[in-house]
């Protein structure tokens, strides 16, 4: 890197930066980001976590909502004011590699379709 002059940057930095995500988030009513896995270990690093860190910093009040295939254990540290609100799973039922993959792109939209259910639910609740 001397020879280069050139940085290290973690990879969700750059992310964050290229897609302008701060400035597209700062009036969000809810956030969305996904993970084909989901984990303990999701806040050092991962794509969901530096999206949630990112939009609380502009958008503090908007919950950010993660949608992952596969959820693993610890997930109560990722849940903070400042970062994760909710996780849900995409897989619709119990189903092979081969067959989660192929089922995605389905069971992602009917997944969002029963968030934004429970979204314009709860807004309902609270005009009556």
């Amino acid at each position: 890197m001397a020879f280069t002059n050139s940085q290290m940057k973690k990879g969700i930095d750059l992310v964050i930066e290229y897609t302008h995500l701060k400035e597209r988030v700062q009036d969000a009513d809810f956030v969305f980001t996904g993970e084909g896995g989901i984990d303990s270990q999701t806040q050092y690093g991962k794509t969901p976590f530096g999206v949630a860190l990112a939009a609380k910093s502009v958008a503090p009040t908007a919950p950010v909502i993660v949608l992952s295939g596969n959820i693993g254990d610890g997930l109560s540290i990722l849940y903070r004011p400042d970062a994760i609100d909710a996780i849900f799973p995409t897989a619709t039922a119990a189903k092979s590699l081969a067959k989660a993959i192929a089922d995605a792109a389905s069971d992602i939209e009917l997944v969002s379709e029963n968030i934004g259910r429970l979204i314009a639910a709860i807004q309902r609740s609270k005009q009556n």
